[in-house]
């Protein structure tokens, strides 16, 4: 069953630009790609006309960034991913467990299953640049990194040459975003995570059952009280008081959250409620629409709440671009943001 899901820590969108030359002059021409299959189910990539650019030839295929896009040979279990240009060649052949999203021209790296202990970072290259000898990383945010090593217990931020600007064997620190890490106490509390800046200084006290990364200047925050989530700003005052069972990160200034009956919604950064809950699920507003299901159906709405794609697929991937990837029973489509076919394909066992 071939979808476009993923384990923990990697998002997809399912598309992206980059830019190359057209016609042999010096004018540049923004080119998007989205990933596809074909009959059999393997994956390729598309241009928005739905003609094939790099023919299918994986097994799984993800979002360009940074002129390269993770693909996978082989299935979760036996297979490797590795990292392709936007002509279809290797950077990186399929070697790795995971390769995550390139940020700040770095991705996450883990090597194989015969560890957890071996997560790393791979630029642009191909080059292993941070070697995976670490339990714990996150994504590279202002030039930093949390990492935790397997060990010592010694935890902090890296730069991007891998040294540290900030350590301890006190704390866990689990991210870092906007200015500040997200950091927890090596002990059995309810109450362990806090907020610390760089250099290690404590700014937000720890009082929280979980905290998330900042994200537009808000972190999502757990007390642990039956589930209840709420949202701080970064000098730790609430801008929504936990009151959900979940609130997912902000995007484009909005976050789904779920009420105690378990409909989702949508909150502002003011966290007024802009989108009543009303959604057996709610993700992340991209390129201006958002996944919403219900019965078993998934659609997109606007910020308004409008649908703009009726709820009558199976699967869809986040708009980009004004493209998305759909599923519908056994046949993958390609639409835009009207709802529009493109381009759809049967993929027997979809």
């Amino acid at each position: 069953m071939k979808k476009l899901l993923l384990p923990i820590l990697l998002l997809v969108c399912l598309s992206a630009c980059t830019k190359s030359k057209v016609n042999n002059t010096n004018n540049i021409e923004e080119v998007c790609l989205y990933a596809f299959p074909n009959e059999e189910g393997k994956w390729g990539y598309i241009n928005a006309e739905g003609e094939f650019v790099i023919q299918p030839q994986f097994d799984y295929a993800y979002a360009f960034q940074s002129h390269r896009a993770t693909v996978r040979i082989g299935d979760w279990f036996t297979g490797n991913s590795g990292i392709i240009d936007e002509n279809g060649n290797y950077v990186a052949t399929p070697q790795f467990e995971f390769v995550g999203d390139f940020h700040e021209g770095l991705a996450i790296i883990k090597l194989d299953e015969s560890s957890s202990d071996n997560w790393g970072f791979i630029d642009t290259t191909g080059l292993i640049v941070i070697n995976p000898v670490y339990k714990q990383v996150s994504e590279f945010h202002d030039g930093l990194a949390a990492v935790q090593e397997p060990n010592s217990g010694k935890s902090g931020l890296i730069n991007k040459n891998g040294d540290y600007v900030f350590s301890t064997t006190s704390l866990t620190v689990t991210n870092y975003s906007d200015g500040l890490a997200a950091f927890s106490l090596n002990e059995d509390s309810n109450n362990s995570y806090g907020f610390m800046d760089k250099d290690g200084t404590v700014v937000i006290s720890p009082q929280f059952h979980y905290a998330s990364a900042f994200s537009e200047g808000l972190a999502i925050v757990d007390i642990g009280d039956f589930d209840k989530y709420g949202v701080i700003d970064k000098t730790g005052q609430y801008i929504v008081n936990p009151q959900y069972k979940h609130i997912k990160d902000f995007r484009e200034g909005m976050a789904a959250f779920k009420n105690q009956y378990d409909k989702e919604g949508f909150l502002n950064n003011k966290g007024e409620v802009t989108i009543p809950a009303q959604f057996d699920m709610a993700s992340y507003f991209c390129d201006g629409l958002a996944r919403v299901e219900i019965n078993d159906k998934l659609g997109c709405i606007n910020k308004d709440g409008e649908f703009v794609i009726e709820p009558i697929y199976d699967h869809i991937s986040d708009f980009q671009h004004g493209f998305a990837y759909a599923e519908k029973g056994e046949t993958a489509l390609f639409i835009n943001n009207k709802g529009e076919v493109i381009k759809s394909t049967y993929v027997k066992g979809l």
